[in-house]
């Protein structure tokens, strides 16, 4: 279970130039794979930090996990970071549900939300865990999110502003729309 996040969600912090950090209630596996900045590891593959354009910085530290943009936080900006359902404790408990934590650098705190459902055209049905891509404009910031087994997703709180929205199957789980996966 999650104790506490440090920042706590939803405030504005300005001057924010830490990493996020998840507290567990147990000592947390960091799994088989060792998280080495290439979004191969077991944990990093369980955080989505938006908006970043690469792998976010993952660290484990027994009973918590710390979280960072390559690039370091930018001023003005709302962050969201979500970790995914798979966090695993050293009695084999694994998480089931997902713990957003989002947060502003400065500028207006988030307000807008956006739920809806992610269908897989070909086969007919839901898509389960379908990558969603959230893209503010005329910034190009990037928001994602994962669809849930029944195709469902929510993906806020969000700076207001206009969007353009992407749904795919991640076929290789990187957490990234490929080429290939549009």
């Amino acid at each position: 279970q999650i104790l506490a996040t440090r920042p706590e969600s939803t405030g504005a912090y300005p001057d924010w130039d830490q990493d996020v950090e998840f507290r567990f209630d147990e000592v947390v596996s960091e799994g088989s794979s060792a998280s080495m900045g290439l979004g191969t590891g077991d944990l990093e593959k369980l955080i989505l930090l938006s908006p970043s354009a690469g792998v976010p910085v993952v660290h484990w530290k027994r009973d918590r996990s710390t979280v960072g943009p390559r690039e370091g936080w930018k001023r003005n900006r709302v962050y969201r970071v979500e970790l995914l359902p798979g966090v695993v404790d050293l009695r084999r408990n694994k998480s089931d549900t997902p713990v957003v934590l989002t947060f502003s650098t400065g500028g207006e705190p988030p307000t807008d939300t956006l739920r809806g459902l992610a269908i897989d055209w070909v086969a007919g049905k839901p898509a389960r865990q379908a990558l969603i891509e959230l893209v503010l404009l005329p910034d190009s910031l990037v928001y994602r999110a994962v669809a849930d087994s029944g195709g469902r997703f929510v993906l806020g709180p969000l700076p207001k502003g206009a969007w353009r929205a992407f749904g795919a199957i991640d076929q290789n789980r990187n957490l990234r729309r490929d080429r290939r996966e549009n």
